[in-house]
């Protein structure tokens, strides 16, 4: 579809006969107020001759105000009767692919009503599916078959999980320029960067210094210590579950932490 081509055509037979109303009723708002102006410019110049009184005078200035307010009113219906009528014919707002056709011929729609999917050729997007639960990965990569990559970026993110498969849809933007084979409905595999996570720990209640703004371990290097932020994940009577990057093997001091200062000398006792 190109720009400005057309999509769809409502019924405009009621349309076209409340345009006509609207438009009769402005003529004969129009008039009135003609009627009015005239007799008020008449009696104007009576008022000068003194042949009427002030009060006649004011009712027709009032009257003349009520028809130029009902003028204002029926142009504004006309103007809304006129907009509903152009509203019959719903054309492409860009160039594009229509992707889906939710409506039948003959079915009565309603305003705002999704009548079709006009998908943009310029931009191609992919839409995945997430388990619940996952946070979706802000970049990845569209794997051609030529062995290239194309680079994509999360647009978009569902409010809601999918009901049925309780999955959650995510849009994410490809970055051009795009191969001629891409095109819209194509069927790609996506490649996700997940997140590095450190990984858990377990160690004792008392390896933990609590005296920073974030929890914190000491490792021993060298004969000396030096502090390392963690996060708690869990706390039991005895151990802690901490996620840190922490090599297997890495002696921590176990007790008296709130003694230490980074660079400190210690001595790991035998076991």
């Amino acid at each position: 579809m190109e720009k400005g081509d057309l999509l769809f055509k409502l019924d405009t037979r009621d349309l076209v006969a409340t345009a006509e109303g609207a438009a009769a009723d402005l003529k004969r708002a129009e008039a009135a107020l003609a009627i009015t102006t005239n007799e008020l410019q008449r009696q104007q110049q009576l008022v000068g001759r003194q042949f009427v009184s002030e009060q006649t005078l004011q009712r027709l200035e009032l009257a003349e105000r009520e028809a130029r307010s009902q003028v204002q009113t029926a142009s504004a219906r006309n103007q809304q009767a006129q907009n509903a009528l152009g509203y019959a014919e719903l054309k492409a707002a860009h160039a594009g692919v229509v992707t889906e056709v939710i409506v039948e011929p003959g079915q009565v729609v309603g305003v705002g009503q999704t009548l079709a999917v006009l998908a943009e050729d310029q931009s191609l997007e992919v839409e995945v599916f997430l388990p619940e639960g996952s946070s979706p990965p802000r970049r990845g990569y569209v794997p051609l078959p030529n062995g290239e990559q194309l680079a994509v970026s999360l647009r978009e993110i569902a409010g809601a999980a999918d009901p049925a498969s309780r999955s959650w849809r995510a849009r994410y933007s490809l970055e051009g320029p795009y191969p001629s084979s891409l095109t819209l409905g194509s069927v790609v595999s996506v490649q996700l960067a997940q997140k590095q996570t450190a990984p858990s720990h377990r160690v004792p209640l008392g390896a933990l210094d609590e005296r920073g703004q974030t929890p914190q371990v000491w490792l021993v290097s060298d004969g000396t210590v030096k502090p390392l932020a963690v996060e708690v994940i869990d706390l039991g009577e005895e151990y802690a579950q901490i996620k840190a990057d922490i090599n297997a093997g890495t002696p921590i001091v176990a007790l008296g932490t709130h003694l230490l200062t980074p660079g400190m000398a210690v001595r790991e006792l035998a076991q």
